[in-house]
C-alpha cells in the first residue's frame, strides 16, 4: 500500500511536470524566435519575459497616411523574482533601438499581419518575430 502511494504521488509529479513544460518556451540566444502575444518565453533560470499586449498604429493597407506608423509591445519581465513592465516601440526601424535589460539586447525584427483597412486583427493572432543576444 506505501508503494501505491509513493507510486502515485511520483505519476501525478510527473503529469504536472509535462503540463507545465509547454507553457514556457526555451529561447535561443542570437537565433530567431516567434511567438504570440500571451507566450512566456523563457531566457534564463532567472529571466522571462511576456508580450501582454501591443498596440499597432501602422498604417493599413489600401490606406493613404502622412505618417506610417507604430508598433508598441507592452513587455512584462520577470528578472531575479522582479517584475518590471515595459513599452517598446519598434516601428519604423526596430534596429536603432534594441531593448536593452538585465545584459542582453532584445530587437523585435517583424510584427505580423499587417494592418488592413479591410479587416481588424485579434492581438492573440499577432506573430512576433524577435532576436535576443547577450550584451
Amino acid at each position: 500500500m506505501k508503494t501505491l502511494i509513493i507510486l502515485i504521488k511520483v505519476f501525478s509529479s510527473l503529469i504536472f511536470i509535462i503540463l507545465l513544460l509547454p507553457a514556457c518556451q526555451k529561447t535561443e540566444l542570437g537565433k530567431e524566435i516567434y511567438f504570440h502575444v500571451g507566450e512566456k518565453q523563457k531566457i534564463t533560470s532567472n529571466l522571462s519575459f511576456t508580450v501582454d499586449s501591443i498596440w499597432d498604429s501602422r498604417c493599413p493597407t489600401g490606406m493613404e497616411c502622412f505618417w506610417s506608423g507604430d508598433v508598441a509591445l507592452f513587455f512584462n519581465i520577470t528578472h531575479a523574482h522582479r517584475q518590471i513592465d515595459t513599452l517598446f516601440s519598434c516601428y519604423p526601424n526596430p534596429n536603432v533601438f534594441p531593448l536593452d535589460i538585465a545584459g542582453y539586447k532584445w530587437k523585435v525584427l517583424e510584427v505580423n499581419p499587417y494592418p488592413d483597412n479591410s479587416h481588424s486583427t485579434d492581438s492573440k493572432d499577432f506573430l512576433i518575430r524577435m532576436v535576443i543576444t547577450e550584451d
